[in-house]
């Protein structure tokens, strides 16, 4: 008499194959989308009474920095927040020993 042993076929490995080709699949689409693929402009209107932002700049370089400090709005202003008072914060050298 012959002894015939069988082995089940694997099935698992044509189910792991397909996994691990789907997931090689989103690495490969992310790296791509991530790294090479440029994105899309942002289309957007400019304002019909839009024109320069050169008359803006210009205001903005002439303002007198001395003339806002020394000028009586500013100057009248209430300071609601007290400065902070520096704190004791541990020793001088933290070595050495107690």
């Amino acid at each position: 008499m012959a002894i015939v042993v069988e082995s089940e076929r694997n099935r698992l490995g044509i189910l792991a194959f397909i996994t691990w080709a789907a997931v090689l699949a989103v690495i490969v689409i992310a790296v791509y989308y991530i790294f090479f693929k440029s994105p899309e402009g942002i289309v957007g209107e400019t304002p019909e009474n839009f024109t320069s932002t050169q008359d803006l700049a210009n205001e903005i370089n002439s303002l007198n920095a001395e003339a806002t400090v020394s000028s009586p709005g500013f100057k009248g202003r209430t300071e609601y927040v007290t400065p902070p008072t520096p704190g004791v914060s541990g020793r001088e050298n933290p070595f050495l020993p107690l």
